[in-house]
């Protein structure tokens, strides 16, 4: 029988935040595989809303959670500005690809600048984030828990922000 508090169970409790924003990347990652994919074209609009969906419920995650918790642990204001400058970024180039039709001539430029700056994020992740916050007091369950929380929320407001896109 294992004992509560052991090292395994302590290692699982630390990574739980980490876990939820790596989900996000490969949920992400998966959307760029499947809008790739010739079979499907008839659910490309589909794919593209619901990629624009998720990069913000994931924006959402950092910026609400994960940014104010190591601010504050850190007790740096301004600790992560560069992270929050480039989530911000995001939100013009969700709003160019938002604004155009697929068949828009100027779409594909504007989907291939949103993609790049989201896959580069998904390669580099929320490393340098998560490495700053893992020397910090904070706790990984309790901010797992909260982004958890905010996610249902966020996805009740847009159901089709997580839902699986392969019906």
């Amino acid at each position: 029988m294992e004992r509560k508090g052991s090292p395994k169970k302590a290692k699982q409790n630390t990574t739980w935040a980490t876990e939820v924003l790596r989900e996000d990347h490969e949920r992400i990652q998966d959307l760029f595989v499947d809008f790739d994919d010739p079979a499907e074209k008839a659910r490309r609009r589909e794919i593209v809303e619901t990629v624009l969906a998720e990069a913000r419920l994931h924006r959402a995650l950092v910026e609400e959670i994960l940014v104010p918790a190591v601010r504050s642990a850190s007790g740096d204001p301004s600790a992560l500005s560069d992270v929050q400058d480039e989530l911000e970024e995001w939100e013009a180039l969700l709003q160019d690809v938002e604004s155009l039709a697929l068949d828009d001539p100027g779409f594909a430029s504007a989907w291939r600048s949103l993609r790049t700056e989201l896959e580069r994020h998904l390669r580099e992740g929320d490393q340098g984030l998560v490495d700053l916050a893992k020397t910090l007091p904070l706790n990984y369950v309790d901010m797992g828990l909260r982004m958890a929380e905010l996610r249902r929320q966020i996805t009740a407001e847009r159901p089709t922000a997580s839902q699986d896109t392969s019906n």
